[in-house]
């Protein structure tokens, strides 16, 4: 069957009915009977469909679903009638006036649910290619091109009064107020029909061997597009349930895989049709490529797809030569030379972006050297500043843009951005010291940008518009921080418990320590210029503020970013000062119903700043933070225990200002308990909690008197050192500033084990040379605390100078360790004194 030949033929014959039966509504005949043509009309050759005349969807349905002789004769002029009928009804929703009868026709279609017996049509049509006969392919394309139609223009169908701007058009042209209602229109009744669709091409073999046979048809580019498309809405679907793989739609066949991307890919125009246009049909069928391709979050050892996709994707030369020629706009008219048959939600450049990314994403340091050197960063950058921005607001008012970024587009442009920061200083200072790009990038995380993403109906928009976008700028202005910490070598303090470690994840910024030094040297060297440039833009206030447009599992990244940014002083002022310790966000941070990731990260915030400086403790205390830090103490998740252990050992450090609240709270007592917590990191952190609860004053000495017995025995049965040294510590401060504990210190028996401790480290000590790490031993703590006791309590001099041990200190005068010969002096000085 020569399908493009009856294609001509068959439209001709219907056409001239369709035109007779529209005219005659201005006749009064109604919408019923263009309906009844729209789903009954047949071919002169059918002769038995006895439906034909019935006077409802309903009864049309039968029609559509009809498997005759096998020719596919009647299920297609039943598809074709639709579509044809679909596209007059379309035609006329987009004019000035449309006829009142054509929104009828419409909401009867999308009422009796006339998709789903397209889709049925569709499974009967795989099953007769399933078996390697044609004749069923022509019904086939037209019941795809009938429903595109019906998808298309159920999503468009708005006011015709409300112009079409897309978010980052009506951004740069201060035409704000003209789009939170409008745009809130688009979308619920196409969702329910892509709905639809998606779940009938997952659960259905069939349905998907017709749409692949259809990618394969090369009839005319609206048609092409149309079905492109509708794979699009497919992994666009999928993308949001979270099915973030394109194996999940496409097939579990390698070779079925790589077949069917490769049927789009091939409608994308060679490399010799370079110098032309973006085409219609390439457009297409690159925004269905990017789309798909987007399904795959990184290049994972688990997925093929990425090696498979690569070789499909047109080269960079040619990509960035369609968004250096970007269609004028001439008198108010985009033009350009092939009328864009894309959906009303997309521009014409969102595919090439896309792909781009993916090539960015994938193609390895040298690709990315290659397009960073080619200019494609400022390309980026020009992209994203130059959408309509010669244009007047009454050009953006009354022009529909069908170029440019939608909000998908502008995710993926940020994004490719960021992977070109891997490759090279003059990229990343291009792209991050410039107040004026980065006054570019944040604006998307303004408020007015992010409210118009919500407002958006089509992909991209919404709240997981307002997700993605707020993710990948996140991920951008993270870079040179992610770089930072993922550097080899001995961590800071902040980096040593990695704030916002989920940012580290498949960021460009992690391959920067290992493939490019002289760019690493650079940040290092810059911090404080980025630093500043963050400050003249405002971003500390942005990044809150997009707190408050985010549901609580979406909090992830951003806070992420916060507890990247704690960590710099100046920054930590900023957002204290902008309201980062405000108690309803902290309520919501802190909530038990966060995701874990958001509350590792706010407890590592209260944690830093609290190290940082004593000046945060005011704010800290009003944020009302000791309830929900108490209860993390008993959490099940022993990270969050640990770092709840730490920020409340932090926010003893400087002074005794939370003494009182601790003890009202009854914390103490639970910070005990986690002294013989069976995780080692939480362990090690109480005890540092519980040695600065006693640093300060003997304000909490009764509250810290039973733990006593859990210093002595972590002393003697912990595995790490550090765990040591801070019970040591701790011991030692429970003495430090009162009497009130020495008796118990010593009928507990803690003097008794830091004497044997003492002795147990001593001849190693001896023996073991001068030392050659900064770090101070639990051996040294221990021994400078039983200095300290002897010095100031006669109880614990009186003990020591009864004890087995004290020859073993005395010998310790000699060690060829300065500080461990001082203190066994003192010690012997002390005990040896009261004799």
């Amino acid at each position: 069957m020569n399908l493009e030949l009856r294609h001509d033929r068959d439209a001709s014959c219907t056409r001239a009915v369709l035109d007779a039966s529209w005219n005659g509504v201005a006749n009064g005949l109604g919408f019923v009977g263009i309906v009844e043509f729209g789903l009954g009309f047949q071919s002169k050759s059918v002769r038995t469909v006895s439906c034909v005349r019935a006077r409802r969807w309903s009864d049309r349905q039968a029609v559509v679903g009809w498997e005759e002789e096998g020719s596919g004769r009647i299920l297609y002029e039943a598809c074709f009638s639709i579509t044809i009928m679909l596209s007059r009804v379309a035609e006329d929703l987009k004019t000035s006036t449309p006829d009142s009868n054509s929104q009828q026709i419409l909401e009867h279609a999308n009422m009796s649910c006339i998709v789903d017996h397209l889709c049925l049509c569709l499974a009967s049509s795989g099953s007769s290619l399933a078996y390697g006969s044609s004749q069923m392919l022509a019904a086939a394309c037209e019941a795809c091109r009938a429903i595109w139609i019906l998808i298309d223009t159920s999503e468009t169908f708005v006011k015709n009064d409300n112009a079409y701007i897309f978010p980052l058009d009506a951004l740069q042209s201060h035409c704000l107020s003209q789009l939170d209602q409008r745009n809130s229109e688009w979308g619920p009744l196409s969702e329910k029909l892509v709905d639809s669709v998606t779940r009938t091409y997952l659960r259905s073999k069939h349905v998907q061997v017709a749409i692949s046979h259809r990618l394969h048809q090369r009839v005319e580019a609206p048609l092409i597009s149309a079905i492109q498309m509708i794979i699009w809405l497919f992994a666009q679907c999928l993308k949001l349930s979270g099915r973030d793989s394109a194996l999940l739609m496409m097939t579990t066949s390698p070779k079925k895989h790589l077949h069917r991307l490769s049927a789009i890919a091939n409608h994308i125009a060679s490399e010799d049709k370079i110098e032309g246009s973006l085409e219609n049909h390439s457009a297409s069928a690159m925004l269905a490529l990017a789309s798909i391709l987007s399904l795959e979050k990184g290049f994972s050892a688990e997925s093929s797809v990425p090696e498979m996709a690569m070789p499909l994707i047109p080269r960079a030369t040619k990509l960035c030569y369609h968004l250096r020629h970007m269609p004028s706009h001439e008198g108010g008219v985009i033009s350009h030379s092939a009328k864009c048959n894309l959906p009303k939600w997309h521009g014409l450049l969102d595919g090439c972006v896309g792909l781009l990314e993916s090539r960015l994403k994938w193609g390895g340091p040298l690709t990315v050297q290659q397009l960073v050197a080619s200019g494609t960063p400022m390309l980026l950058i020009n992209l994203l500043a130059g959408t309509l921005s010669n244009d007047s607001p009454s050009d953006i008012k009354n022009t529909p843009n069908r170029i440019g970024l939608s909000p998908l587009g502008v995710i993926w442009t940020v994004s490719s951005i960021c992977h070109c920061l891997s490759g090279g200083t003059l990229t990343f200072r291009q792209v991050l010291l410039k107040t004026e790009n980065m006054k570019l990038i944040s604006s998307l995380m303004s408020n007015a940008y992010i409210k118009l993403v919500k407002n958006w109906g089509g992909p991209s928009g919404r709240k997981d518009g307002v997700r993605q976008t707020i993710n990948v700028i996140t991920d951008l202005l993270a870079f040179p921080f992610v770089s930072l910490q993922s550097q080899p070598g001995p961590l800071s303090a902040p980096a040593s418990v990695n704030g916002g470690f989920i940012l580290n994840m498949g960021s460009p910024g992690v391959r920067v320590c290992t493939e490019d030094r002289d760019l690493l040297k650079a940040i290092k060297e810059d911090m404080d210029k980025y630093i500043k440039v963050l400050l003249e833009v405002g971003v500390p206030s942005l990044i809150l503020r997009c707190l408050e447009h985010l549901d609580l599992k979406d909090l992830v990244r951003p806070v992420a970013l916060l507890a990247k940014m704690v960590g710099r002083p100046r920054l930590a002022v900023e957002l204290v000062s902008k309201g980062l310790l405000d108690p309803n966000r902290m309520k919501k941070l802190l909530n038990q119903s966060s995701p874990g990731e958001v509350i590792l990260d706010s407890l590592m915030i209260i944690s830093d700043l609290s190290r940082m400086d004593k000046a945060f403790y005011k704010y800290i205390g009003e944020a009302a933070l000791l309830q929900p830090l108490k209860e993390f103490l008993t959490h099940t998740d022993p990270n969050i225990r640990a770092k709840a252990c730490s920020a409340l050992g932090n926010m003893c450090k400087h002074n005794e200002y939370f003494y009182t609240s601790l003890a009202e709270h009854q914390i103490i007592g639970l910070l005990i308990d986690r002294c013989a917590d069976p995780d080692k990191r939480t362990q090690k952190f109480a005890c540092f909690a519980i040695a600065n609860a006693a640093y300060h004053s003997d304000k909490l000495y009764e509250e810290l008197r039973p733990s006593i017995t859990q210093l002595a025995n972590v002393l003697t049965s912990a595995e790490g050192d550090k765990t040591k040294a801070n019970a040591a510590g701790a011991l030692s401060n429970l003495v430090r500033n009162s009497n009130k504990l020495c008796e118990d210190m010593v009928s507990k028996g803690a003097l008794q084990t830091f004497l044997k401790f003492v002795a147990d480290c001593s001849a190693f000590s001896l023996n073991a040379g001068k030392k050659e790490t900064a770090s101070v031993s639990p051996f040294e703590i221990a021994l400078l605390s039983l200095a300290k006791m002897c010095s100031n309590h006669q109880i614990c001099r009186q003990f020591v100078k009864s004890s087995e041990f004290l020859p073993v200190i005395a010998r310790l005068k000699h060690s060829p360790e300065t500080d461990i010969a001082n203190y066994a002096s003192v010690i012997v000085a002390k005990a040896g004194g009261d004799s």
